[in-house]
């Protein structure tokens, strides 16, 4: 059910995506022909403005993804926990956040970083999937206001 879930999130990602007309396109490199990489940026050099539900979502993503991410040891259940709480905080925003068009084009760039992270959490892959949704967490520190972030510990 989590796969599903993670795969109609990903759907509706990617129908909102396909409807912004301003991110990036570059060359995809299998085919030879353009296709569209989304490209994470900076507003004019500094960092994109966030509201309270983006706030709230990603601080729990980081507490939920913090103790697992000190954890060597994590079972696939403890993966697989994170993975569901993490989809649901991706769900949350994109049902709550109110940002500015090329604010929230900016964050769903980040949050395909997210689900893809998750659904690896849930998979045979769940160190990629740490490493994605760390990395998003790093990204999300570099390129949104965010007063009080609390960076994960390496």
């Amino acid at each position: 059910m989590l796969k599903t879930s993670a795969s109609l999130t990903a759907l509706l990602l990617a129908a909102v995506l396909a409807g912004t007309p301003a991110l990036a396109a570059t060359e995809n490199a299998h085919d030879g022909h353009g296709g569209a990489e989304l490209v994470l940026s900076l507003d004019d050099g500094q960092k994109w403005q966030t509201d309270a539900p983006l706030r709230a979502a990603m601080e729990t993503i980081r507490n939920a993804v913090a103790p697992v991410a000190a954890d060597d040891a994590a079972s696939s259940a403890e993966y697989g926990a994170l993975s569901a709480a993490v989809q649901s905080q991706v769900d949350y925003m994109i049902a709550n956040c109110e940002l500015p068009p090329d604010a929230d084009a900016q964050l769903h760039v980040l949050l395909g970083q997210v689900i893809e992270g998750a659904e690896q959490l849930a998979s045979d892959e769940p160190q990629a999937g740490m490493t994605a949704v760390a990395g998003a967490l790093e990204a999300y520190e570099a390129h949104f206001v965010h007063d009080g972030w609390e960076p994960l510990a390496h």
